[in-house]
Formats: C-alpha cells, structure tokens, sequence
C-alpha cells in the first residue's frame, strides 16, 4: 500500500524515531477509504475486517498518536462519542457544525472564524483553537420553513 497519507505517516514517525507498525498502517488504511467522520469504535470494527491480528488497544493508542501527529483531527460533537478523520496534506485541522435536529456534522469552509479568532486575540487574549469543537445550528435541511417574516440563515 502506497499513498500520499502513507509516505507522510512513515516521514513523521521516522522524524520521531518510532516505526511504522501494522497498526498504524491499519488504521491509515481504514481512514483513507472511508469518507466522513468516524467514531474510534467504528474504525476499531473497519480495522478488525482489514487486519483481523490488530488489536483494539493498538487501534486507540493510534488514533491518539495520529491526533498529536495532525494526521488526524479529532472532534467532540455535543452527544455521542469523539470522531477521527484525516486531516489535509498539510496537517490543517478545520471547523466542524453540528445540526442540533439531525446530527449532521459539516466541515467548514477554511479561515471561517479567522475574524472572530484574531478579534478574541486581540480584545481579550484568548488564542482561539476551535477544532475539536463542534458549532452547533441547524443545517438547511432542518430549518423550518420561512413564513414570511423574519430572516433565516442559510450555512
């Protein structure tokens, strides 16, 4: 198996001093094929299809290392467990919505809190990470319908 997400995990781990395990090539593997966001338990499952001799234990202790790596961005949505997805080339993490009806999680356009996060720095301090974090709203296919008065936001 050879992919851009491969020869980046192998650059960071030999950069570390660490190996590239059967585990970790497992759960890259996973994560590369599946679209989404998924939840460590899910990939645990994918993970025991495609490399039946990897254990859960090593599946978590990847997702953890893979997270401080940036190969991954973990979220917390506001019900249920976190979830994993590979992030950029680049090791960008981005910023996630949460429909607060369906569950729907949307990733969001790059630089989106840019503003916000420079105007938090520069009136109070606070160096603003927001993506492990989920902003919470309703996505267009949850939104009531209009009546005719007031305005609706659409994402």
């Amino acid at each position: 198996m050879s992919s851009p997400g491969l020869d980046r995990l192998t650059d960071l781990l030999h950069t570390r001093g660490e190996r590239l395990t059967p585990a970790r090539t497992a759960v890259l593997g996973v994560l590369e094929q599946q679209a989404g966001h998924l939840t460590a338990e899910e990939i645990v499952d994918l993970v025991a299809v495609a490399a039946p001799d990897v254990h859960r234990a090593s599946v978590h202790r990847t997702l953890d290392l893979f997270s401080r790596l940036r190969l991954v961005q973990h979220l917390h949505p506001s019900h249920g467990p976190a979830l994993y997805h590979l992030v950029d080339g680049h090791g960008h993490e981005h910023v996630h919505a949460e429909c607060r009806s369906c569950g729907r999680i949307i990733d969001l356009p790059d630089g989106i809190l840019d503003d916000v996060a420079a105007r938090l720095l520069a009136e109070t301090g606070f160096d603003l990470h927001a993506g492990h974090v989920t902003l919470s709203g309703l996505c267009r296919a949850c939104q009531p319908e209009p009546s005719g008065t007031g305005t609706s936001v659409q994402p």
